[in-house]
């Protein structure tokens, strides 16, 4: 993966402008695959909150000699750290490996992209007992699905279809939408028959849930980092996780209990922010599905995004919402007191050179553990009676 652009956002160097618009993601057409992902961003500045005197619909940062250093150093830190990571995948212990601090430290700091799929694979786990040899039979029965639509021309689409025949169709129209900077997902590139494959697989593993708007983008950024029975294997698991279950099958009383559990996360962390979405009429639901459905890579910029994957498979769920937490943060001096359209337009069109370091160094500062998380979903979960004008 290209680095994005490289400045940082700092509320010492920060000015804003009106003129950006983000683009899908923040990398271009790549030689490889494997050059599409990156293994790092950078060290953080002294100062991570981003802070604007005047317009707030983009930010137009510069990148401190000392900040640049610091990255620098960083990246070279986990360049260096590939051996060690090689020997505890080499020693991996499904019980033990992640409970060890210095290990968990590591992990936070990035993970070097030979061995990121891997890692992935291993913290994630396989609940579902997917095997590659499911993954072709899938593949066979999408394949049947297809020929019976071509055949009968009377599968439905639209809506949110319940079994194979419509959802599959849908899958082609969305692809060309998904990472459109690069070419591998386009038609005839190096994974397009990846991407349809392991969609199409899910299809049909899931009829139940279908093909849903957004899963191209985590499938593209499995496929970026490993093969396609891998990938299918780690989307597999992650959307029978509870929180993207849920979401991907638009269970609407479950999702607002999610929504809850982040409003009152954000009355304890951004008390502030909270005030002034209140008072302006501003919902997370304007952004959340965007930001939840596609674990960011579809708002942040592609490096940015595998960075935040990279921990949301050591912590889980809880994560994406420390993660949106920390974005709220990074722009707090803005969303403490700017009108309904400045913050939505800046929520849902991310600036595309936000900078990793600092978008780590806010969410490191939110400490929210999954076991704080857990309770306060649990918390609103017993009351069920009491709603919120955030609900969807």
């Amino acid at each position: 993966m290209r680095k994005g652009k490289s400045s940082t956002a700092s509320s010492s160097t920060t000015t804003a402008t009106s003129t950006t618009t983000p683009s899908t993601g923040s990398a271009s057409a790549a030689s490889s695959p494997s050059s599409a992902t990156s293994t790092t961003g950078g060290a953080a500045p002294a100062s991570g909150v981003v802070t604007s005197p005047t317009t707030v619909l983009d930010v137009t940062p510069s990148v401190p000699p000392a900040v640049m250093a610091a990255r620098a150093a960083r990246e070279a830190r986990i360049k260096s750290s590939l051996v060690k990571w090689k020997e505890i995948i080499r020693t991996w212990d499904t019980a033990t490996t992640l409970q060890q601090k210095a290990i968990r430290d590591l992990w936070w700091e990035g993970l070097p992209s030979p061995v990121r799929g891997r890692l992935w694979l291993l913290a994630l786990g396989n609940p579902q007992h997917i095997t590659h040899d499911l993954f072709n039979i899938l593949v066979k029965e999408a394949t049947h699905a297809k020929k019976m639509i071509t055949d009968s021309h009377t599968a439905e689409i639209g809506g949110n279809p319940i079994g194979k025949t419509g959802s599959v169709k849908l899958i082609p129209v969305d692809l060309p939408r998904t990472f459109a900077g690069l070419n591998f997902f386009a038609e005839g590139g190096p994974l397009r028959q990846s991407i349809q494959e392991v969609l199409e697989a899910f299809v049909c593993y899931r009829p139940d849930v279908g093909y849903v708007q957004g899963m191209s983008y985590l499938a593209a950024i499995l496929l970026l980092n490993m093969d396609a029975p891998d990938a299918f294997t780690c989307m597999a698991n992650i959307l029978n996780r509870p929180c993207y279950f849920c979401f991907y099958c638009f269970d609407i009383p479950k999702m607002n209990i999610y929504l809850r559990t982040l409003e009152e996360a954000m009355k304890q962390f951004l008390p502030r922010i909270h005030k002034n979405f209140v008072e302006k009429g501003v919902s997370p639901k304007m952004f959340l599905l965007d930001w939840v459905l596609t674990i960011f890579s579809k708002a942040l910029p592609l490096d940015v995004a595998v960075r935040v994957w990279d921990v949301y498979m050591l912590e889980g769920e809880s994560f994406i919402f420390r993660v949106i937490l920390g974005v709220m943060r990074m722009y707090q001096e803005i969303l403490q007191h700017a009108p309904f359209e400045s913050c939505v337009s800046l929520l849902t069109c991310l600036p595309q050179d936000i900078q990793e370091d600092v978008l780590f160094e806010n969410v490191s500062a939110i400490t929210m553990t999954p076991k704080k998380f857990r309770d306060l979903y649990t918390a609103i979960d017993t009351r069920r009676d009491i709603t919120s004008p955030w609900d969807f």
